[in-house]
């Protein structure tokens, strides 16, 4: 057995089992000096080479690998993490202890930009651009224009801030499309068009008439739902019906194209259906495959493709999906921090969801998600966007034009995101939870934050919750060309931390933070250890004065003690007043002459006992 030499006494790396003195003595019914007990046995000892010594919480760790990483630190030093970009969004809760941990994601925010690669800022302010009496006001990007439908009224723009009426199609507007050039309208009585740009309603030559719920262009077909019936609009007005649903309630949602290949879907109740369709030998369109069967209970709001995938809406929150070889769509996990999401669109590598529920309380505003950046198989990297502070509703039109966002909050207003140069006052983002890789205490020591410059008027705030959500540490920086911001920690104990990053700023500017890197050490319960030497003779003379002799059986001892060793129970270890819960986890024997039979060796016994 190896020895660890303190001193040069003994301690072992092994354990160690506990013997008793033989039964032909009789019962010792008190420690004595000089003995100790060990699970309900009394023991002579050797008190000058017993030890008593605390033991390496940590072992020893090799480095397989050069990746720059926590392995290259004495593990018995200051652990660290670190966060130097926000790039990969929001949602996770979990900071550094869940196996699929990424660094670049944190658990929420409102107001700040994580989208620039290792800079975190502040987003643009958005401004009410247009008031909306409609409680499903909607907004549609169409060529040059962005038009905004509020019940009966129709409006365009090309700049987001001046708004030009057109004339009313005829009834409340329920949905938009576009073929890029002209507009489609559907209304709660008719469907029609305004061409290219034109500011005034046309009817098809053969009206369509009806609560027209949904119209949508897409591989050069157009499509309506009137109530219940799907139908497809030729040229001239001409209507073939492609299905009436069974269930008068039921309402076709959606309808959109991957391709040449086009989905509708809607719901009625609580269940929700989505097909593909298909033509027949004399190329009418005819209802096809279910594509993506979804809970009962997640209503289908609306579906929008993206290359040769699709986001699908719903009551529950945002799926993005793939397209099969079949057609059918495969839909990754459920992102459900949006809530009900009514409206969404795409603009470049990112889209825009309507978020009913937004991070902030009392705000309105959108999602955004990076549709080239997965942190999980179908889930794009996503994160809170522009919102209106103090402003309540739900989203039901977002839209994208000349790079700036414009959602519409139900019976409110259409709120478009500022040119650059105007931002938010504040904003915050939250850490997952820092758990240094184990569930065991922490002791935190600093908080060292980085960011640009500081201008006139921003500032840096961080603060370091614990499990509690209590605040352990709060540091503030706001001087000008400041750019370090150093919160104390003093060694406080935690379960797991969470860092938040508190932004601010005039509105002309926004401050720009680099990283972080919080600094502390693992704190489990301190291990403790005994060796304690056991004179395992055949008799021994224990006591003061005259003493008491004892007899015993060293074989039993030995195979006590060893019993004890391989159980790894857990036993009682008294000296003095004082007991222990232990268990035997070293010994050695320590021979020095044999029994008077010559049977066995009789001397020290050398036991190792560690705290439980």
């Amino acid at each position: 057995m190896d020895l660890d030499l303190h001193g040069g006494y003994p301690f072992f790396l092994g354990s160690i089992s506990g013997s008793s003195e033989d039964a032909t003595t009789g019962p010792v019914t008190r420690t004595v000096p000089d003995t100790i007990r060990l699970d309900g046995y009394t023991y002579a000892i050797e008190l000058a080479q017993m030890r008593f010594a605390s033991q390496d919480t940590f072992r020893d760790a090799v480095l397989a690998g050069g990746n720059p990483n926590d392995s290259l630190f004495n593990a018995k030093g200051a652990w660290a993490r670190y966060v130097y970009s926000w790039h990969h969004g929001s949602d996770q809760e979990i900071g550094d202890f869940a196996e699929e941990a990424d660094p670049f994601r944190f658990e929420s925010s409102d107001g700040a930009d994580p989208w620039s690669q290792y800079e975190l800022s502040m987003q643009r302010a958005v401004v009410s651009r247009r008031t909306v009496s409609s409680a499903t006001p909607l907004l549609i990007r169409s060529a040059d224009y962005v038009f905004c439908a509020d019940g009966p009224d129709l409006y365009r723009t090309t700049d987001l801030v001046t708004w030009t009426a057109m004339t009313d199609p005829g009834g409340d507007i329920q949905a938009m499309s576009t073929d890029g050039t002209d507009l489609y309208v559907a209304t709660t009585t008719k469907v029609g068009k305004y061409v290219g740009s034109g500011t005034t309603f046309t009817a098809f030559g053969t009206p369509v008439t009806g609560n027209v719920t949904n119209v949508a262009f897409g591989a050069n077909r157009l499509l309506v739902g009137i109530d219940n019936v799907l139908k497809e609009i030729g040229s001239g007005g001409t209507q073939t019906t492609i299905r009436t649903h069974f269930q008068p309630a039921f309402r076709w949602t959606t309808i959109f194209n991957i391709g040449s290949r086009i989905y509708v879907g809607g719901y009625a109740g609580s269940r929700s259906e989505l097909y593909t369709l298909t033509t027949d030998s004399a190329g009418v369109l005819v209802l096809s495959n279910e594509a993506a069967p979804l809970p009962t209970g997640e209503l289908l709001r609306t579906g929008i493709p993206y290359g040769g995938a699709a986001l699908l809406c719903t009551s529950k929150g945002v799926r993005l999906t793939q397209i099969s070889g079949d057609g059918t769509l495969s839909y990754g996990p459920l992102i459900e921090d949006v809530g009900d999401v009514r409206c969404a669109t795409a603009d470049g590598r990112f889209a825009y969801v309507g978020w009913s529920v937004y991070p902030r309380t009392g705000d309105a505003g959108v999602g955004r998600m990076a549709l080239d950046t997965f942190v999980n198989t179908l889930q794009p990297a996503y994160a809170s966007d522009v919102s209106a502070v103090g402003v309540t509703g739900t989203v039901t039109g977002v839209a994208r034009l000349n790079g700036r966002t414009a959602f519409a909050v139900a019976t409110g207003s259409v709120y478009v995101e500022e040119a650059s140069g105007a931002y938010v006052t504040e904003a915050n983002l939250s850490s997952g939870r820092l758990y240094y890789g184990t569930i065991e205490a922490k002791r935190l020591i600093e908080l060292d934050v980085k960011f640009t410059p500081l201008a006139s008027g921003e500032q840096i705030t961080a603060t370091v919750l614990n499990q509690d959500g209590t605040t352990v540490g709060y540091g503030v920086e706001s001087n000008n060309n400041a750019t370090e911001l150093n919160v104390a920690l003093n060694g406080t104990r935690v379960d797991w931390a969470q860092v938040v990053i508190r932004l601010e700023g005039d509105g002309t500017t926004t401050p720009q933070v680099n990283g972080w890197r919080m600094r502390a050490f693992p704190a489990p319960p301190g291990v403790v250890q005994w060796v304690v030497p056991i004179i395992n003779h055949e008799r021994v003379v224990i006591n003061d004065g005259q003493g008491q002799a004892m007899a015993q059986s060293p074989v039993t001892i030995r195979d006590r003690l060893v019993a004890l060793f391989e159980s790894k129970k857990l036993v009682t270890y008294s000296e003095g007043d004082r007991t222990y819960r232990v268990r035997v986890e070293g010994f050695e024997s320590q021979p020095a002459k044999w029994t008077d039979d010559g049977s066995y060796v009789q001397g020290l016994f050398m036991v190792q006992l560690v705290s439980a």
